[in-house]
């Protein structure tokens, strides 16, 4: 690692698209991941250049990384529940699935969602934590005393 002061984004994973068009992506990040089929799908000679001078001059720390079939299996999954399936590439659906590694070895599956629309760990533990506090909590009726007659609004002809 150099000496270039924390980002607040730990990593970040790298498409062709910002290289193709020399997107200034130097500090946007504390580490850039690329998976080996983006790498494979460069051929612009100009693109492939960019990265090779970004990360030989210090400017991005960068790890080529494959995904790992876990996480590609689970990226698989989800997009054929949204239906993107099938117009993702296989170097698209590296990208993904490497976010998707990336974010389980930092937080686990915390703040995932396994199914479209469905809610995240952290969501389904709010919950929980939410209905057990108000099942703990006694249910308080009317106090001894109080008014316990409801009243209505009258109405009024015109």
């Amino acid at each position: 690692m150099t000496d270039r002061p924390a980002t607040g984004i730990e990593s970040l994973v790298l498409d062709a698209a910002p290289l193709l068009v020399q997107a200034r992506i130097a500090g946007l990040a504390d580490k850039y991941y690329i998976p080996a089929s983006v790498v494979a799908e460069l051929r612009d000679a100009r693109a492939r250049d960019y990265l090779h001078t970004l990360h030989t001059t210090g400017q991005i720390d960068l790890e080529v990384r494959e995904p790992g079939a876990e996480a590609l299996k689970m990226v698989m999954e989800f997009a054929k529940q949204t239906g993107d399936y099938a117009v993702l590439s296989k170097p698209d659906l590296h990208v993904l699935a490497l976010t998707y590694a990336l974010e389980v070895e930092a937080h686990g599956t915390w703040r995932i969602r396994q199914t479209v629309g469905g809610k995240t760990g952290q969501q389904l533990h709010e919950e929980r934590r939410l209905e057990e506090k108000r099942v703990a909590q006694p249910q308080e009726g009317p106090k001894a005393g109080s008014d316990t007659h409801l009243t209505l609004p009258t109405t009024r002809e015109v």
